[in-house]
């Protein structure tokens, strides 16, 4: 596996987009696009800037538990979310590539089946935009996690002269 693709202003620039269309479009309370080991991509929705940190460190957290016991104590190789339920809200943490994943926090008034299938053309997109980043750039590499960003953005702006 190919570590974490350099990513451009453009790059997070579009993440913000697609997950703004789909906040708006689907009336999601938050979307949230997360490195797989926790730091923050991008996200849209609301939420307040410190937590949403916490939050997508969490959500990779959930992710990987529910993804060790289904693949790797049963043996089920097609995992590819894991959903947390509320009283008030419930949250869906998404596998987008093998780098990320959407993390959508929603009312408990709305059908996850629904918010599930409303997701999976971002969930696209956001791949679609990393397998493009990829291929600019095929031999730059990140390890995210030794980089210890909670926010991703910060890894990749440029230094000013």
């Amino acid at each position: 596996m190919a570590g974490f693709p350099e990513i451009t202003q453009e790059d997070f620039d579009s993440f913000e987009a697609l997950l703004r269309d789909y906040v708006l479009r689907s009336g999601v309370t938050l979307a949230v696009f997360v490195h797989r080991a926790g730091p923050l991509l991008s996200y849209w929705g609301e939420v307040e800037r410190q937590n949403v940190e916490v939050i997508s460190t969490l959500a990779s957290n959930a992710y990987t538990a529910g993804e060790s016991l289904i693949r790797d104590r049963f043996a089920d190789r097609s995992f590819s979310s894991v959903t947390l339920n509320g009283e008030n809200f419930s949250g869906m943490v998404m596998g987008v590539d093998e780098h990320s994943l959407l993390l959508v926090v929603f009312k408990t008034t709305l059908n996850p089946g629904s918010v599930r299938s409303s997701a999976l053309p971002a969930v696209l997109k956001l791949g679609e935009k990393m397998r493009e980043a990829r291929a600019r750039n095929p031999d730059a590499s990140y390890d995210l996690v030794d980089e210890n960003k909670p926010n991703v953005s910060d890894v990749f702006k440029k230094k000013q002269p």
